[in-house]
């Protein structure tokens, strides 16, 4: 049975919300992007812990250079740790210092393999299953199954997708712990991974890029918000006034922009920033290729404020 089939007709305004999440997650790569990712996955299921890694992944399993990595949960409370995982009496996410979050995110940046030889299939199109069906019954004891700690889900989820065919091997990467273990609703749920993962994808291509980013080009918290307020239209004078920073610190935040979203004029800045233009690629010849997004009228979702 398809993927297709395993979803049922009242998934579908799950999978709705999640898309919807993913739709608002910034156009450019900023420090807090797989954050926003992960957060966007847990909308399909409650309770839900999420980890999101951007990285390259080869065939035998082995991760390479981690880019980015980015942790979520959605309930309204779990166990402490070490008593297991519970079910909340209503959906609340998380903050993002919460301890099995924070203990989630610091093993996924350590993460050097998942434990198992995914094959080259999957590196080329991708899955999405219970870690249980692509690792074995013995999941729990490799190194992405360590990665929970003492949470002790009753079920993970792991999704795989390509970013492009620019890099092989270069990979978004999610892990979902869930308390279902009803076989259908699990299976359901793996479709619906994948599904949304896709669309992670294509976000990641336009906020990132299709090729492996540097540490330097992922915007800090600071740039950000004065990206945003440029988006609005606002004078550096304006910025800073209202961030309460000299014009000349706001000048110095908006240089670092130009430089890291490649835009040689404020239009393309704010172009980028609303998605309007893809990160620059190189060509054959080695020189940098500018993107224009198809279909993207003259307005568009700007950076999610709760990211200011």
């Amino acid at each position: 049975m398809g993927p297709e089939r395993m979803i049922e007709a009242k998934s579908y305004a799950v999978i709705c919300d999640a898309a919807s999440a993913v739709c608002g997650l910034p156009a450019v790569a900023t420090l807090d992007w797989c954050d926003g990712a992960a957060s966007a996955l847990t909308h399909l299921a409650s309770p839900a812990l999420t980890g999101v890694l951007i990285g390259t992944l080869e065939a035998d399993g082995t991760l390479g250079q981690i880019e980015a990595a980015g942790v979520a949960g959605r309930a309204e409370a779990y166990p402490s740790a070490g008593a297991g995982f519970g079910s909340p009496h209503a959906a609340v996410e998380l903050s993002t210092k919460d301890a099995r979050l924070t203990g989630l995110r610091a093993r996924l940046e350590r993460l050097g393999t998942l434990g198992w030889a995914v094959g080259p299939e999957v590196v080329r199109h991708g899955a999405a299953a219970p870690m249980s069906r692509l690792a074995g019954e013995g999941w729990r004891h490799t190194a992405a199954g360590k990665v929970w700690g003492d949470i002790e889900p009753e079920t993970v989820l792991a999704g795989i997708r390509p970013i492009g065919t620019a890099e092989p091997g270069r990979a978004v990467i999610a892990m979902m712990a869930v308390p279902e273990t009803s076989p259908s609703k699990v299976e359901a749920l793996s479709a619906m991974l994948g599904a949304v993962l896709g669309l992670v994808e294509k976000r990641a291509v336009m906020a990132i890029g299709s090729k492996r980013a540097s540490s330097t080009q992922w915007l800090t918290g600071r740039e950000q918000v004065v990206l945003e307020q440029l988006s609005l239209g606002k004078s550096v004078r304006q910025i800073a006034e209202e961030l309460d920073r000299s014009p000349h610190t706001v000048h110095d935040h908006v240089k670092s922009l130009h430089r890291k979203l490649d835009a040689s004029s404020r239009g393309e800045l704010i172009a980028r920033a609303l998605g309007h233009i893809q990160p620059a690629a190189p060509t054959e010849s080695g020189n940098p290729e500018v993107v224009t997004t198809p279909g993207v009228g003259t307005k568009a979702t700007a950076i999610r404020s709760s990211d200011a």
